[in-house]
């Protein structure tokens, strides 16, 4: 069910001239300066930038005052120098977020504020990340959300748990059509007050979002940061206005039964309140939606005995905005001063239902064990579940029972298949879920290419069918076992390649997938062997490369636009056939339905690159030989040479079962799996050792080794040479 969130905070102050939510700055708050930083997270420059005053304009010190702080200006040097800034492992242009190791959602940095023993601290100064001198360009790389969290010298640096501020920080960009949502190309200090004032040492930012998406904002994304931190040992505004509301500003799904509250303001106690209240709309000339509060009379109106926040219960209704404003009326003669409040806003639940974690594509291990998928939502009334077998989106079959969970008994290849859920309560519509997979554990299709039957699934039933526009693909070429298939760029720069439709069991949630690929001398840009991808929305399935600086490389889609999880290793070697092969795990998942695992890549049955990151199986698209951009009419990405041998496996092969692929097909070659390295310090086939100039170990740990060893026995290089007795 929803829960209501509690207030957080809710004030910025642009530059000296200024103000937040009706407050003046107070004069009296004074800066504390942070002594170190104690940890930080995917650094990319220095994090003690956040506390040098490196690129400050003035420098900003333990005890200036707030007035003077927010006037300095940190300085554009066109480029992220002087800032603190994290960069996606991923690289450009993933979305930062999306591509944190460990599915990981925000990035850390750990402040020292006094270098020994505790101090109050009330507020927050915040100049934004420095980037291509204020211009629009990368603003999405710019810091959105920050969440703020302090600690006492005894609860330590190590973990924070306690109470948490989240803080808005404005992007910073230059000739912006809405001067009001930006700081209009100066970075001058964004100033915050915490939701209650703290008294510790350290002091945790947390960064949870970026402005990429926002505002229209498309570019950038791919690393976040922020450059100076400062922070006021006063709440750093004089409030005259009713402040900290619940619902916070903007929230959204609010429960119905909940209450406005609002703190009275600071600086004085207010003689009345008035309350305009009402939805879709903030037109504050309707009089029927205003009340006036009296604080003596009414400001406790829940029995909690809280006399310093206002409790006013109002009707709501599902699936609706509303808007509110409190004026506050500070005593005065001959007539109280009214100050009008900010314009606040929150949207109640939906009648609907709401999917908070979308089915997982799944592989069995046997045909007739159990399969399993499942969907969990939010809901203001009991949901109910119809499972469904995806076929065309019209014609889809119910499966499964009325449950969150999708439960198929022995299970065979004709159960593979996409399956969604679609989700209904009391409310008059229904949320539907992403379709996830369920494939059985197996060899899927084995392509030979052979002369016999050069498309045919020696394993399956996805036969290939060959294009060209000026000639297809040449067949009966010799292969690396028996035949190959030839493609010829040169004869055909259209391109030529080889296509089966799609099938689920085609991309499953685990995979391996295998060839032999020998690529043609001079062919040059990415030469794609093998491709199962689609990019609409996001990125979905995976293409093995040759790539442009003549590398293997696997291209993973993560189900995030423009976003891919990469690797590259191993050289090609041009006119000699190599096995490249690639497998993923699936080891977690997403609240989207994706996956998270470990990629390997490997070249003649050697792993060359390994990495965490994220999956999503392809959904729509047939799987392409010698071509890649499946979702692309033409394609692209033609491979130039001998393709043989391809296959599609359901599930991951170990590194001994990928080497042993290796071998059968190249009974004159080996792979080392690894061995003793430590052990390892003689090669008999060069005959070096340990020491010597190329030295390389054989794999092999045997007399030839024990030799090695022995001939150093007993050797002493000790001085003085009395301690070798």
């Amino acid at each position: 069910m929803y829960k209501k969130m509690t207030c957080l905070l809710c004030y910025v102050v642009l530059g000296i001239a200024g103000s937040a939510l009706g407050a003046d700055i107070n004069p009296s708050a004074t800066i504390i300066q942070p002594t170190a930083v104690v940890s930080e997270e995917y650094v990319f420059n220095s994090a003690a930038d956040t506390i040098s005053n490196d690129r400050m304009a003035t420098a900003v010190n333990g005890g200036d005052l707030l007035t003077a702080a927010i006037a300095a200006e940190h300085e554009f040097g066109g480029t992220y120098d002087g800032s603190y800034v994290s960069t996606d492992p991923g690289g450009y242009p993933s979305d930062f977020f999306a591509s944190l190791p460990g599915g990981d959602t925000g990035v850390d940095i750990v402040l020292d504020l006094t270098g020994g023993g505790d101090t109050a601290v009330a507020g927050i100064v915040l100049w934004q990340y420095e980037n291509n001198g204020g211009g629009a360009a990368n603003v999405g790389n710019h810091a959105r959300t920050i969440e703020i969290r302090v600690n006492t010298e005894a609860e330590g640096s190590a973990t924070f748990a306690g109470a948490v501020t989240t803080v808005t920080l404005l992007p910073v960009t230059d000739g912006d059509e809405d001067a009001t949502n930006d700081m209009g190309g100066v970075n001058s200090g964004q100033v915050f007050a915490l939701s209650s004032a703290a008294t510790g040492r350290y002091v945790q930012l947390t960064i949870t979002d970026n402005y990429v998406d926002e505002q229209g904002i498309t570019a950038g994304g791919d690393r976040v940061g922020f450059s100076e931190v400062r922070f006021t040992d006063l709440y750093p505004f004089v409030l005259v206005n009713a402040s900290n509301p619940e619902p916070y500003d903007t929230e959204s799904d609010v429960p119905l039964d909940t209450d406005l509250k609002w703190d009275n303001p600071a600086d004085y106690n207010a003689a009345k309140f008035v309350l305009d209240f009402r939805a879709d709309d903030p037109n504050w000339l309707d009089v029927a939606n205003t009340t006036t509060i009296d604080p003596v009379v009414d400001l406790d109106l829940d029995g909690d005995s809280d006399t310093t926040q206002a409790d006013v219960p109002v009707a709501l209704v599902t699936d609706t905005t509303y808007f509110w404003r409190v004026t506050s009326y500070e005593p005065n003669a001959p007539a109280d001063i009214p100050h009008v409040g900010p314009t606040w806003s929150f949207t109640t639940v939906p009648s609907v239902p709401v999917i908070t974690q979308e089915p997982v594509s799944a592989t069995v291990a046997n045909a007739g064990d159990t399969a399993e998928l499942s969907v969990t939502v939010d809901s203001i009334s009991t949901p109910h579940y119809q499972w469904k077998q995806y076929v065309d989106g019209i014609n889809d079959p119910n499966v499964g029972a009325d449950a969150s969970t999708l439960t198929i008994t022995n299970f065979q290849t004709t159960d593979e298949a996409l399956y969604y859920c679609v989700v209904s309560n009391d409310g008059a519509a229904t949320a539907t879920s992403e379709k996830a997979s369920l494939v059985i554990e197996r060899l899927v299709s084995h392509w030979k290419l052979d002369v016999a039957a050069p498309y045919a699934d020696a394993e399956g039933t996805n036969t290939l069918t060959p294009f060209g526009d000026l000639g297809l693909p040449t067949t009966g070429v010799a292969g690396q076992i028996d035949e190959a298939v030839n493609f010829d760029s040169s004869a055909d720069p259209n391109g030529q390649y080889l296509e089966a439709p799609y099938a689920v069991a085609l991309n499953p949630a685990n995979f391996t997938v295998s060839a032999w690929a020998k690529v043609d001398a001079g062919s040059t840009g990415h030469r794609a062997v093998l491709s199962v991808r689609d990019e609409a929305p996001g990125t979905e399935g995976y293409v093995l490369y040759a790539e442009p600086g003549n590398r293997w490389q696997l291209y993973a889609g993560t189900g995030t636009e423009a976003s891919w999880s990469i690797l590259t290793g191993g050289s090609v070697v041009e006119d000699t056939w190599m096995m490249v092969t690639a497998t993923f795990e699936a080891t977690g998942s997403e609240v989207n339905g994706g996956l998270t695992g470990e990629y390997i890549l490997y070249v003649n049955g050697a792993a060359v690159s390994s990495a965490s990151g994220d999956h999503a199986p392809n959904a729509a698209q047939g799987v392409l030989i010698g071509a890649g951009s499946n979702q692309t009419d033409p394609r692209n990405f033609f491979f130039a040479g001998d393709v043989d041998d391809v296959r599609i496996y359901s599930k991951v092969l170990t590194p001994l079962e990928v080497a042993t692929l290796y071998t059968d097909g190249d009974p004159t070659g080996s792979v080392c799996l690894g061995g003793n390295p430590a052990m390892d310090i003689a090669n008999a086939d060069t005959g070096l050792v340990l020491g010597d100039q190329d030295f390389e170990g054989d794999c092999k740990v045997n007399l030839y080794d024990f030799m090695a060893l022995a001939n150093g026995w007993l050797e002493c290089n000790l001085i003085p040479t009395t301690l070798c007795n």
